[in-house]
Parts: C-alpha cells; sequence; structure tokens
C-alpha cells in the first residue's frame, strides 16, 4: 500500500510539472488514471534475438567496408565472449535473454561507431609451462615394436642386450635426447654443407662444375673449328650454379651458360640442354621462365635507359622522358644492390641458395618491375615506331599511363612498398611538368624547351588586344583546335592527363596573368610568403593528405630500397672494385637526377604507408588543385588590382558606356542636336573635320584628359538593299583609342558592336528629334493670303488627320525609344557593373563585358536572327522622318494621297512588329518585350 501511495505521488508530481493540471482538475484525474493503468499493466516485449544479430552483422560489414578489420575482430572477440558467460537469470548458460538485452541496450545508446579511432592492447599470450625434463623419445616410441639393431646366433645374447639396452636407458634418462640432438645438427650441418656450394670463396668445384665448363669449352671449341655437331648432348648443373647464373643475369650481364640472350629485342631465353640432377626439366622450366620475364623486363628498360642517355631518341628527346628513365635508373639501382646484397647473404651462409628462395626474395621486386615495363611497352613503345612523333603527346601519353596504372594499384592488393615506389615513380614523372608550371606561375615564363607541355606559347611578343586570346595554344589538339581560347566551357577532346584537367584552364589563366603582371613590371607583387617550389608544396600536400600517422618499419626488401635511395656518388666511388667509366656515367646520371627533381623533395614519399588507399590518382588531383587554385587567387587578385590601380580599366569601361550607349545623355547633347539640325535642314553634316572638332568641343568639357581618345569616321555606301534616309547613319564610325592591356578588354570586335548600337541608338535619336521638334508654324507658314481665304472644310479634316498621324508616330517613337533606353540599356547597365564588381579574374570581366555587349546588342534587334524585326523597326523610325518632311513643307503641298501612304505604311509596320513580337513572347525567347508590346497595342487601338 505504501508503494501504491509513493507511485500515486511521484505521477501526481510528474503530470503537474508536464501539464500543469492541477490536483481536482478533471483532466488530472483522467491523466492520473492512465498513467496508473499503464504502470500496472503494461509489459515490455522480449527481446528479439534475431534482429540484435542482424544489427551486429550490419555493423560487421560496416567495419569491414571502412577497412577497419581490427576494430571489427576486437568487437567479434568481445561479443562471443560475453554471450558465453553464464552469468545472468540464475542460469548456467549462455546467450540468455538478459545478454541480448544488454548487446541491444549497447547498440541503441552507441553513435557512429565506425567514424571512432580505437586502440587495441595486445594480450600477452599465454604459454603453458613445459617440462624441459620431459622423456619425448619414451613417449613417442611408447606403442611401437622397434627393430633390434644388431643381429647375433643365439637368442640369449639378444634378450641380454635388450635387458642392458633398459638399464642404460633407466639409468640414464637424458643420454640419448642429447645424442638425438646432436644427431641432428650434425645432419643439419652435413644437408647444408651438400646444399651450399662454396664457390664465392674460391674452393674447388664440383665434378658437375668442372663438366659445364669443359662443356662449355668444348662447345665453343667445335663451334670455332666449324664441326658439324649431330646431336645436343645434356648438361648437368648443380642448383648453386644456376643461381649464380640468375643473380648475374638480373644484374645485367648478357653472356650465360644458362641463359640465351637475343641482343636486338633484348630477351633472355632458357637453353634446352641444361638440367638439373634433383628436379625435372618441366619443373626447372617453370621457374627459370620466371626468372628469364623478369630479366627481359630489366634489360628492355636498361636498355631504353642507355638509348636516351647516348641521344638515340633524339625525336623523342624532352625532360618527361629523362624523367621516367632517372626514376628507372633508380629502381634498376636498387634492384643491382640487392642483388648484390643476396650473393653476400648467400656467401656467408646466412641463407640457403635454392631457386625458389631466390624467386622469392625477387617477389618485392616483379611487381614494380612489371608495372614499370607495363609503361614503357604502352606508352614509350608506340611512339618509338612513329617516323615523327610529336613530343607533347608522348609526355602526355606516359603521364595518362603512369596515372592509371597507379589508381590500378591503389584500388587492388598491392603492397604497401610497391604502391608507395610507383608513387614516386609517377611524382618524378610529373616533376618536369610541375616545373614548368611553377615557373610560369611564378616568374610569367613559361620555359618549354621541348615542347612537351599541354600548352605553348603561341605568340610572345604580342602586345596588343590579341595577347590574351592568341598568346598560348594547346599542344595536345588538332589543328582545327589550336585556335580555341582556353576558357572554362572549353571541352577537352584531346589527351590532357588526368591529374590536369581539373586545374588546366586555372593554370592557363594564372600564366597569362603573371605574363602581364611581368609585361607591367608587377611580378613582385604576386610572389607569395613560402618559398617551397610547386614540386615540394605538392609533396608536402600529398603527405599530409594520407593522415596515417609515423611511419612503420618496412621488410628487408624495402629497407634495401631505402637504403639504395640515399647513395651518392662518394658513396658509389668508396665501394670496391668499381669501374671508373662507371663511375662517371653514375654521377652524370645521378647529377641530372637532382637537378630536375631533388631528392628531399621526394624523400617524404618514401616512408609513407599507403595500404588500402582509395584512390591515389584522386587525391593527387585535389592536392594539386589546391596550390594551383591558391596561385590563381593570389596571381588573378593581384592582376586586377593593378588594371583598377594603375590602368583605371573600370573608368574607361564607364567611359565607353556613356559615349556609345548615350547612358549620359547631357554629354553628347550639343553634339547631337547641332548634327540633326543640319539633317533636318538638309545642310551639309559629312564633314569629318567639323565632327570631330565638335565632337572634342563637347567631350573636353567633362572628360578633359581622355577626349581626344574619340574620333568620328564616315564609311562609303555599302547598302545593296533599299536605301531609307534612316540609313544614312550608318556610315557613322566613332572610334576610341585605348592603351594596353586595356585593349584587351576592348578590342576591334567590341569596338564594331558598339558602333551598331551607336548608329541604332542615332537612328532612334534622330527618330525622336525630328518628330519632337515639329512646330505649328511650320505647317501653316507657306499660307498665301488667297489660299487661306480659299481654305475649307476638306483642309480642316487633313490638318486634323495630320495632327493624329503625328501623335500616333510620335506615340510608337517614344514607345521604342522608353523601352531601349531604360528597359535594355539601363538595366543590362546595372546586372554588367555587378557582374564586374564579383569577378575573380580577367578572363571573367571579358566574358562578362562580352556577354553583356552581345545581350545590348541581340535586344536591340541587331542580330542577323532579328533581322525582320529591326528592319520593322527602321521603317517606323523613318516614317518619321519623311512624315517631318512633310510637315515642314507646309500644308498647302501636302495632300489626303500622301497623308493615307503614310499612315498605311506606318500601319502595316506596327501590325507586322506586334505579330512578331506576339510569337516572341509566346515561345518565351524575349519576355522583355512586353512592355513593348503593350505601348504597339495602344498604338493600333488608336488607329
Amino acid at each position: 500500500m505504501a508503494q501504491n501511495s509513493s507511485n500515486k505521488k511521484l505521477i501526481s508530481e510528474l503530470i503537474s510539472q508536464s501539464t500543469g493540471f492541477q490536483t481536482g482538475e478533471e483532466n488530472f484525474q483522467i491523466c492520473l488514471k492512465y498513467a496508473a493503468s499503464n504502470l500496472r499493466f503494461h509489459r515490455y516485449l522480449d527481446v528479439d534475438r534475431h534482429k540484435v544479430k542482424c544489427l551486429l552483422n550490419g555493423l560487421y560489414e560496416k567495419f569491414t567496408i571502412h577497412s577497419a578489420q581490427p576494430a571489427r575482430e576486437a568487437l567479434k572477440k568481445a561479443v562471443s565472449a560475453f554471450l558465453n558467460k553464464p552469468e545472468f537469470e540464475k542460469k548456467n548458460a549462455p546467450e540468455t535473454d538478459t545478454h541480448y538485452s544488454i548487446l541491444s541496450f549497447l547498440l541503441e545508446m552507441s553513435s557512429r561507431p565506425t567514424s571512432q579511432h580505437y586502440s587495441f592492447e595486445e594480450e600477452d599470450a599465454k604459454e603453458d609451462d613445459i617440462n624441459v625434463n620431459f622423456d619425448w623419445y619414451k613417449y613417442l616410441t611408447e606403442d611401437l615394436d622397434l627393430l633390434p639393431t644388431s643381429f647375433s646366433d643365439s637368442s640369449v645374447d639378444s634378450e641380454a642386450s635388450d635387458i642392458e639396452e633398459t638399464i642404460i636407458a633407466e639409468a640414464e634418462p637424458f643420454v640419448r635426447e642429447e645424442e638425438i640432438s646432436q644427431q641432428v645438427e650434425a645432419n643439419t650441418a652435413m644437408l647444408r654443407e651438400l646444399l651450399v656450394d662454396r664457390y664465392w670463396a674460391g674452393e674447388d668445384n664440383s665434378l658437375l662444375l668442372a663438366d659445364t665448363d669443359f662443356a662449355h669449352d668444348w662447345n665453343g671449341h667445335l663451334r670455332s673449328l666449324g664441326v658439324f655437331e649431330s646431336f645436343q648432348q645434356d648438361t648437368y648443373m648443380t642448383e648453386y650454379q644456376m643461381v649464380r647464373e640468375v643473380i648475374w643475369m638480373l644484374s645485367g650481364a648478357t653472356e650465360s651458360f644458362l641463359f640465351l640472350y637475343d641482343e636486338q629485342q633484348a630477351v633472355f631465353s632458357i637453353k634446352r640442354c641444361v638440367n638439373l640432377t634433383h628436379t625435372t626439366k618441366t619443373s626447372l622450366a617453370e621457374v627459370l621462365i620466371k626468372f628469364t620475364r623478369l630479366a627481359t623486363k630489366v634489360s628492355q628498360l636498361r636498355q631504353f635507359v642507355t638509348r636516351l642517355l647516348k641521344g638515340d631518341l633524339l625525336s623523342l628527346e624532352c625532360q618527361t622522358y629523362q624523367a621516367f628513365s632517372v626514376a628507372c635508373t633508380e629502381i634498376l639501382t636498387q634492384l643491382d644492390v640487392f642483388s648484390h646484397q643476396l650473393s653476400h647473404r648467400i656467401q656467408n651462409g646466412d641463407m640457403s641458395g635454392t631457386l625458389i628462395s631466390i624467386l622469392q626474395e625477387y617477389n618485392p621486386y616483379q611487381q614494380i618491375i612489371h608495372i614499370l615495363h607495363t609503361i614503357y611497352t604502352s606508352a614509350i613503345c608506340p611512339n618509338l615506331a612513329i617516323a615523327k612523333p610529336s613530343v607533347s603527346t608522348a609526355a602526355t601519353q606516359l603521364l595518362i599511363t603512369c596515372n592509371s596504372l597507379l589508381n590500378e594499384a591503389s584500388l587492388q592488393a598491392v603492397d604497401s612498398n610497391t604502391l608507395t615506389t610507383l608513387t614516386r615513380v609517377f611524382v618524378r614523372t610529373l616533376a618536369p611538368y610541375l616545373h614548368i608550371i611553377d615557373e610560369w606561375l611564378t616568374n610569367g615564363n613559361l620555359n618549354d624547351p621541348y615542347l612537351e607541355f599541354v600548352i605553348k606559347k603561341k605568340n610572345s611578343k604580342c602586345l596588343d588586344e590579341t595577347f590574351w586570346d592568341m598568346a598560348v595554344e594547346l599542344t595536345t589538339c588538332e589543328p582545327a583546335e589550336s585556335t580555341e581560347r582556353i576558357t572554362s566551357s572549353f571541352s577537352y577532346n584531346y589527351s590532357v592527363p588526368e591529374l590536369l584537367k581539373g586545374t588546366l584552364t586555372r593554370i592557363a589563366i594564372s600564366g597569362k596573368s603573371m605574363e602581364m603582371l611581368a609585361q607591367l613590371g608587377k611580378v613582385s607583387f604576386a610572389v607569395g610568403e613560402s618559398n617551397k617550389s610547386l614540386l615540394s608544396a605538392f609533396v608536402d600536400k600529398f603527405c599530409s593528405g594520407l593522415n596515417w600517422g609515423e611511419p612503420k618499419e618496412t621488410p628487408a626488401a624495402a629497407e634495401g630500397v631505402e637504403k639504395s635511395a640515399e647513395l651518392t656518388p662518394t658513396a658509389v666511388s668508396s665501394a670496391p672494385d668499381v669501374s671508373p667509366l662507371l663511375h662517371a656515367n653514375f654521377r652524370a646520371l645521378f647529377e641530372e637526377g637532382r637537378s630536375m627533381t631533388p631528392v628531399d623533395e621526394l624523400r617524404a614519399l618514401s616512408g609513407q604507408n599507403m595500404y588500402n588507399m582509395v584512390n591515389i590518382g584522386q587525391l593527387m588531383s585535389s592536392s594539386l588543385e589546391l596550390l594551383v587554385e591558391e596561385r590563381y587567387n593570389r596571381v588573378s587578385q593581384c592582376l586586377l588590382h593593378v588594371l583598377k590601380d594603375d590602368c583605371h580599366i573600370y573608368y574607361f569601361l564607364s567611359l565607353v558606356r556613356k559615349v556609345y550607349l548615350l547612358e549620359a545623355g547631357d554629354i553628347m547633347y550639343e553634339f547631337l542636336w547641332e548634327l540633326f539640325d543640319k539633317i533636318r535642314l538638309d545642310e551639309d553634316w559629312k564633314d569629318v573635320l567639323t565632327l570631330n572638332v565638335g565632337l572634342h568641343e563637347c567631350l573636353e568639357k567633362h572628360f578633359p584628359k581622355h577626349f581626344f581618345r574619340f574620333s568620328i569616321s564616315l564609311a562609303d555606301d555599302v547598302r545593296k538593299s533599299e536605301f531609307l534616309p534612316i540609313h544614312m547613319l550608318e556610315k557613322f564610325h566613332l572610334h576610341y583609342e585605348v592603351d594596353w592591356p586595356i585593349d584587351v578588354i576592348y578590342n576591334l570586335a567590341c569596338e564594331e558592336q558598339y558602333n551598331r548600337i551607336f548608329q541604332f541608338l542615332l537612328q532612334l535619336k534622330l527618330a525622336k528629334h525630328s518628330i519632337d521638334n515639329l512646330k505649328f508654324d511650320a505647317l501653316h507658314k507657306k499660307l498665301t493670303d488667297e489660299s487661306a481665304a480659299s481654305y475649307d472644310t476638306g483642309d480642316e479634316l487633313l490638318e486634323k488627320s495630320i495632327y493624329l498621324l503625328r501623335m500616333k508616330i510620335l506615340h510608337a517613337v517614344n514607345s521604342i525609344h522608353d523601352y531601349i533606353m531604360t528597359t535594355i540599356l539601363y538595366h543590362s547597365s546595372q546586372q554588367f557593373e555587378k557582374n564586374v564588381e564579383a569577378a575573380t579574374d580577367l578572363e571573367m570581366i571579358m566574358m562578362v563585358h562580352r556577354n553583356y555587349l552581345n545581350q545590348v546588342f541581340n535586344r536591340c534587334f541587331l542580330h542577323p536572327k532579328n533581322a525582320v524585326l529591326h528592319g520593322c523597326l527602321l521603317k517606323i523610325l523613318n516614317t518619321a522622318l519623311i512624315f517631318q518632311k512633310m510637315w515642314d513643307s507646309g500644308l498647302e503641298t501636302t495632300t489626303w494621297t500622301k497623308v493615307e501612304e503614310i499612315s498605311l505604311s506606318f500601319t502595316k509596320c506596327i501590325q507586322i512588329l506586334m505579330s512578331f513580337i506576339t510569337s516572341l513572347i509566346k515561345t518565351g525567347s524575349l519576355p522583355h518585350l512586353e512592355s513593348l508590346a503593350l505601348a504597339f497595342r495602344d498604338t493600333t487601338a488608336v488607329s
């Protein structure tokens, strides 16, 4: 009862705190009954063991997918140990409901277990105490009937000997064990002595060795005499002689008793007449073929390096090939050092000299040599067969092949040391490209003596408007594509290294920006704080991206690789029995490799553990993109700062819009008013000198430092179609002279578009000026007294028709004028200024300027696809000029026929224009035309 009252009190407090109901309220009583009923009668379901096991299996699978194998095994072991402990429900049985309930609770409480870091403590292995004095011989021979070691004629002697042996065994239980261990050691020593041939120490060879040497000499003697050999007699060798031949073959020796060598193809093969005493020919051939394949690949790589050093590959001489040859030389040097160490181990008796053990020792190098040879046969050999190969294409194919094979190796089950070595080879091969990019983005100098980079200089001395577009071009594309610009929308339909595809546009923009800064003498402004080269920064960024902590210890083979990577000419010169010629060649090769890619820059890669790497190529691409993006931002911002503050690029663009697009109407008002008055009065206005003087007088008041940059020229009449009075302004050309580098943005093509827009605006302004400045006195000024006396009702109706036609033309012209000057020019200029302020580089400013100019050009109906609309607009504007001429001629010379002709032509133009505009609005291509359509609808309603 006390418990129920206590529960009721707690429930009441819970209801009051959560709902705010008081004790006497009806809602409080309802909540109290509901809670008490649930506490008394509710039962929770038992845990679902199958569901818990499914959740655990899913968690195991997640750990496997995330490459957290230790965490998976630890969790699996802990769960198994927990379920097997009978500690719950007072039952001596494992896997109870309480076990699974606790596991279900822990699974519900866990939060992102795969993203956590786990540390495991290695448990000390518990070893059972071993009785050293245990008689293993007696234990093992307890149930065996051993044969007697000696035979006698009498059974009495046999029994006596058995008794004697039993007494000795009982008296000395440990003597037999010592004898057995001594016998085992003696047998092991005997086998090792029989197995290892001490030919390294200069001891006498066995009979078989003498037999093989004699057979070799005798066969050579017979060949020198020209004696016909009827058959080939098999020659037997010891396994250690074959090991010696194998090591010499892998070290570069071509003359061998066991192997044949083809100098032209650089291929090793096996002599079929050589046998081994303790194995079959098939088994021996299977093992030796693996050595010959490895030796063939090594020999072909050596041949490539030798040909490149001798200058036999002049058509394909480039820094990328040289870097790859240096990487191959490094691996081959490591292989030679390893072979030398292996021979010393055999000489000192530290290992058994069998073919299988030697093959296992060379396993770490087989995969590396295989991938290097695949790169050589896939990327280099096809270009060697071409008469005139492209150096850029050859270098690009080499980098693409290296990158693809490295990605495949990173996604496959490749040894960590092999993957690390391949990464060093790829970075070393990529180093010339990174040096070219670094020099271009740091000093503005595209130094590519062999033309192997994907971008090459097209015109290095061109400081005009074509500098940005024609300074560089792509070297790996077809001739038809070589003139295309490298922009963000450029599609790479040609071969470009995968590592550079995401950054090629940024590299091109940054390089051209640095060249422009170099020409302006502002290179020092774009120099960063870090003095690291791009290669060093790339290696550091890549190594930091691995993020696997401290380097781990490597096996003996990798230890030999690391030691050989730190070889110097001094170390080689101190080695015994080194040829001076070999030493000189190695020194030259070492110095050349150091000058291209310093060892310190790549040494950070040797200690990285790259096991289970998802995609090394993606990590390299992201590392390079971050470095290029950093330099791109710094160089682009510096160039924009110089163009804005020193070259005043924004001021010049604003000045162009104010003059060409008549944004500042007060500036051009005096000049245009005087010009339009001359045209209206039919005076001579085509004097270029007078036009230029008037323009300069108008602009000098507002732009005293730049008015002289503008000039006017009149082109010849080139229109072959119908010529209207409004077309006379199409010969009007306005020129604006700008200095470099402003002309990179404002070039001749842009000036042509600006002039087309300027001519259209002049035509529009002329029509508006003509229709706005009509005076009523001009219509009646030529009426004489007699004609005024004869003025009747018909003339009054004619006058009203002229007034009505004037208002319709004035309404149409004003509608067109408002649409062009407000809807098009004003709003487009505002958007243009916002886009220019948001631009991050010169390329983007050029693109924004071109888009703005094309937008205004199209919306003024100057594009060829809008030729019909433009023609209708010009006819409407031309109607204003015709009407102005009729108005100025006076009412006396005006007839109904002339008025109706002008009105009919104007109405037809309006209807045609309305139909076209309506169809364009319906298609959604030009939605901004709705305001103009509404204005023309009012005009047609009036008519």
